[in-house]
């Protein structure tokens, strides 16, 4: 009888924190709206956002590695190239995908295993002389290929964090 109380009250503390960990502080606003997930696999590339004009966020499309002297991308939304010698900087980063509490990450990490999301940002100089920047988001089976392009072709290092990236840091997950 004792045991049966306790686990009942476990479970009920266990069931109050999980909710109150989703619930919004008093006197807090409601948590905004959440992003939109666009699946991409292969070699899609994702536009997330940037200002490159003409080309809107949630953009598919793929690079264009056969032209040797430009980042080319190509998308039925629109396109955008720039020539290698432009870009002032590359940077790489990897982010898990989901952000869950604890208690949730446990049971959903026993079922599903974790994904992550593969991003690289682009800093450029447009052809009027005009910073530019594009975020995009890689598929993991172009991750390895896309930053050895860019390493090989462009003045600037694809950088991961702080440090340029190394073939063997590159996610092949």
């Amino acid at each position: 009888m004792k045991a049966e109380k306790y686990s009942k009250a476990c479970m009920f503390l266990v069931l109050t924190i999980t909710a109150s960990m989703r619930m919004p502080a008093a006197g807090a606003s409601a948590a905004p709206a959440p992003e939109v997930h666009i699946h991409i696999e292969g070699k899609q590339v994702l536009y997330i956002d940037g200002t490159v004009p003409g080309l809107s966020a949630g953009t598919v499309g793929l690079f264009d590695w056969w032209v040797a002297e430009r980042l080319v991308f190509e998308a039925k939304g629109g396109r955008f190239r720039v020539p290698y010698e432009k870009i002032t900087r590359v940077s790489y980063e990897e982010k898990r995908a989901r952000r869950l509490g604890v208690i949730t990450t446990l049971i959903v990490r026993t079922v599903k295993p974790p994904r992550r999301r593969h991003f690289l940002t682009i800093h450029f100089t447009d052809d009027a002389g005009q910073p530019q920047m594009a975020v995009m988001e890689l598929a993991k089976d172009g991750v390895r290929a896309s930053v050895e392009i860019l390493n090989a072709r462009s003045p600037r290092r694809v950088a991961c964090g702080a440090a340029p990236c190394q073939p063997q840091y590159l996610a092949r997950r």
